[in-house]
């Protein structure tokens, strides 16, 4: 992954959420990248599906 992971707090969220990410070497192109959407029910994650790119 590009950049430090850490625990993030942004609040719960109203809806669903979408976010894109991509995986690869420090110093090189990605190898792969993708999508994932998840779906909230009581707060936590409900359904999550996640969808591939390859380079």
């Amino acid at each position: 992954m590009r950049g430090p992971a850490g625990r993030r707090r942004y609040g719960r969220p109203a809806g669903p959420v979408q976010f894109s990410w991509q995986v690869g070497p420090t110093e090189g192109a990605p190898v792969v990248s993708g999508f994932d959407f998840a779906a909230f029910e009581g707060g936590r994650i409900n359904r999550l599906y996640g969808f591939f790119k390859g380079y």
